[in-house]
């Protein structure tokens, strides 16, 4: 705790910002949600302040700073993709500053020991100095309204309600969608073509990126107002963003939890081009955050976790009656309180072998389809369902 408050502390110097809290603390770093009061240039608002742990970050292994510049580079590419968190340009950050710590446990203990060298120096008699606010690498990011996946999926378990409409569920589901087409074809716009417009994500004829989410829990999805029009808005729907993309190097450690031969499967797939690289964990991940917001009975991680081996799944549809062996838990198998529909797809993108999966294609266009069938739910209902858990809950749940 004692890093967020040394980093707001730069900040809040500035009379334009007030600390409102911290939004997470990761591995590498952490974020922080200041206040900006209104000035002649820009509107009163929120903003994101991602930093980094330098030398006091937890995997001694990782230069943090650098994988703080790391993820605004490639945030920096996704600029404009309409649901993925934007980059906020603010002069008061910086990614070309050394790390919070020279090897101090805390701040005070950094203090004390630039204060020890001014001493030794012959500068440390005068009461009046003292050391300067550590600073370290940081940058912007908007400020989205309504909260997370995490806070919306508490809010309903806590509160014992067992369902979500499906209207809604499939608009979250697109907008996930989405956000792996923008993850595997970046706007990658110019710095002087750029004026701060928003992309709606299709997929494009050419190689995907090795970009996927790496950290695809429910705290990393977050919900806002859209700026776009589009049916999975309607009516008054909110878009779903995702933060902290992370390039595909690093996706690899998201399978040890599985058995050694899986990972081989899977590098194997990838260098045969069998299946194109960043595709397969893009949405994978995102079904398994997505996953809990359909299957509100339990809540632990454990009711979540994939299986150890594949097991056969069937079902039938309009084209008759299918099965494939898939890793999804048992939980999304028994959950009858969503469209099955988006049950099948969840399962089937779970499969294993990895080449059984549906492709970002046909997911793309399967989703998009299933937001134009009528689901039973009227305008109303919809609306009165998101006022009351998403946009104004009750403060005291």
């Amino acid at each position: 705790m004692q890093r967020y408050k040394t980093v707001a502390g730069y900040f809040t110097s500035n009379q334009r910002f007030t600390f409102v809290g911290h939004a997470g603390l990761g591995r590498h770093g952490g974020t922080l949600i200041l206040s900006e009061a209104a000035s002649s240039e820009q509107d009163a608002r929120k903003i994101i302040i991602k930093y980094s742990y330098g030398q006091l970050a937890l995997d001694k292994q990782s230069d943090a700073d650098e994988q703080l510049r790391n993820e605004y580079q490639w945030l920096k590419r996704l600029r404009g993709a309409e649901h993925i968190v934007q980059l906020i340009d603010m002069a008061d950050c910086s990614l070309h500053l050394p790390g919070i710590s020279d090897g101090e446990a805390t701040y005070e203990e950094s203090l004390q020991k630039q204060m020890g060298k001014m001493a030794a120096t012959g500068y440390g008699s005068q009461t009046s100095a003292i050391a300067p606010v550590r600073r370290c690498p940081t940058f912007a990011l908007e400020y989205l309204e309504y909260g997370t996946l995490h806070g919306l999926k508490k809010r309903l378990y806590t509160n014992v309600q067992p369902w979500i409409p499906d209207r809604v569920l499939w608009s979250i589901w697109l907008c996930m969608v989405r956000q792996c087409v923008a993850m595997a074809f970046p706007p990658d716009i110019p710095d002087d073509q750029y004026f701060g417009q928003i992309i709606r994500e299709v997929m494009q004829d050419r190689p995907y990126t090795q970009l996927a989410q790496n950290s695809a829990h429910t705290n990393n999805f977050m919900f806002g107002t859209p700026t776009l029009q589009g049916n999975e808005h309607e009516p008054n729907l909110p878009v779903v963003k995702v933060r902290y993309p992370a390039r595909k190097s690093l996706i690899y450690r998201l399978l040890l939890w599985q058995k050694e031969d899986v990972k081989e499967s899977y590098l194997i797939l990838v260098i045969a081009h069998r299946l194109r690289p960043g595709e397969i964990r893009g949405w994978e991940n995102g079904a398994a955050a997505f996953m809990r917001l359909c299957c509100l009975q339990g809540f632990r991680d454990e009711s979540y976790r994939p299986l150890n081996a594949p097991i056969p799944y069937t079902w039938t549809d309009g084209s008759g009656t299918h099965t494939i062996p898939t890793l999804a838990p048992r939980i999304l198998w028994e959950e009858d309180l969503m469209d099955a529909q988006l049950r099948h797809l969840l399962v089937r993108i779970m499969a294993y072998p990895y080449e059984l999966k549906p492709s970002l294609s046909d997911v793309l266009k399967e989703t998009e389809m299933a937001m134009t069938k009528d689901l039973g739910e009227s305008d109303d209902f919809v609306l009165s369902f998101m006022q009351h858990w998403l946009y104004n809950p009750d403060e005291s749940w």
